[in-house]
């Protein structure tokens, strides 16, 4: 029972009762008897609504009635936090988030509810599925079973996250807009020196002022009773593997397969081999630190797709020619392990 319900209920109701008050004042003053007109076109009342017995059956009707609607909007609550089965083990991918936000009746509901703001409807045929995708992986959700018990958890947050947001008139919201909001409220639950490395991380989201969006979760939370589960980070260092120890796994993955025993048996050096294994892997996320700056930040998805990893005095680095060196090189575990399992299939 927090602040929230304290505000819609008891002071609710105490301004009501004293709004009711001046009105019947206004009314003694100016000599005015809204009782009196309505018994004039009703007539007098029958004799059983003067029983003060059945006036007290009535009042406890009314409040078993009004229990009765708790319950069932509880219940409906709780019916909520169940995850339909459809879902389960559904990785997160482009083509199953897309049908999971067409066909989710918890993300319809949200979008509808964020729309209302706006005065705009939801967009069907235009979604967010690659934003969330990228953001997703990176937090760790490892399936859409994940991904919807989180949103369930927080979609209270998530909606009043939007809010804060400043909402075209003019454009539809898209499909799974909701989940955008519920992906800055894990951001925030992260904190702030997290959340910016998560920020900075991301190709696909741009925008949002990550102190306020963290200052505006502070101030959602104040007003949200239960409190959602805090269950991020869900992994270590955003799902990022570092290159070498990616090649590692590759390696272990392919061996025994024809394309790791032709690269064993090749006579190159480790290093070399390392660049073969890796050159199986196809184009794949790649993050890195771009010489001169600070923070890791993803390559250039028009770039990565460009398989330019290469050797520097021993060191894995990518780079083309007239373009950016990145070092310290990691990749997206899913998508490594995608990869793999697609190569053994193949």
């Amino acid at each position: 029972m927090g602040l929230s319900w304290w505000l819609n209920n008891v002071l609710g109701g105490a301004v009501r009762w004293a709004v009711a008050t001046i009105i019947g004042a206004i009314c003694l003053v100016l000599g005015l008897a809204p009782a009196a007109w309505l018994a004039g076109i009703f007539g007098n009342p029958p004799a059983w609504v003067m029983n003060p017995w059945k006036r007290i059956g009535i009042v406890v009707v009314g409040v078993v009635t009004f229990l009765l609607i708790l319950l069932v909007r509880r219940r409906k609550d709780e019916a909520n936090l169940n995850i339909p089965v459809r879902w389960k083990n559904v990785t997160i991918q482009e083509p199953n988030l897309v049908a999971y936000m067409r066909s989710s009746d918890l993300v319809r509901r949200l979008d509808e509810r964020i729309s209302e703001r706006s005065g705009n409807s939801v967009d069907p045929d235009n979604g967010v599925a690659l934003p969330v995708e990228e953001t997703a992986k990176l937090l760790g959700i490892s399936d859409i079973e994940q991904l919807d018990l989180l949103l369930r958890e927080n979609q209270e947050a998530a909606v009043r996250m939007s809010f804060y947001s400043w909402l075209d008139k003019d454009t539809a919201v898209p499909r799974g807009e909701c989940l955008l909001y519920l992906l800055d409220v894990l951001g925030a639950q992260l904190g702030e020196p997290q959340f910016s490395e998560l920020r900075s991380l991301q190709s696909l989201i741009q925008g949002g002022d990550v102190k306020a969006r963290c200052q505006n979760y502070a101030e959602i939370m104040k007003n949200i009773s239960p409190k959602p589960p805090i269950r991020v980070p869900l992994v270590v260092d955003f799902n990022l593997i570092p290159i070498e120890s990616a090649i590692d796994e590759v390696r272990a993955g392919l061996k025994g397969t024809p394309q790791g025993k032709e690269i064993e048996a090749n006579g190159k050096t480790k290093e070399q081999q390392d660049l073969d294994y890796w050159r199986l892997i196809g184009p794949v996320r790649l993050y890195g630190t771009e010489r001169g700056q600070k923070s890791r930040k993803l390559i250039n998805f028009m770039l990565y797709v460009v398989n330019a990893v290469t050797l520097e005095s021993g060191r894995l680095i990518w780079t083309i020619p007239n373009g950016p060196v990145f070092d310290d090189l990691f990749v997206m575990a899913p998508d490594l392990r995608s990869a793999i399992q697609k190569i053994k299939q193949a």
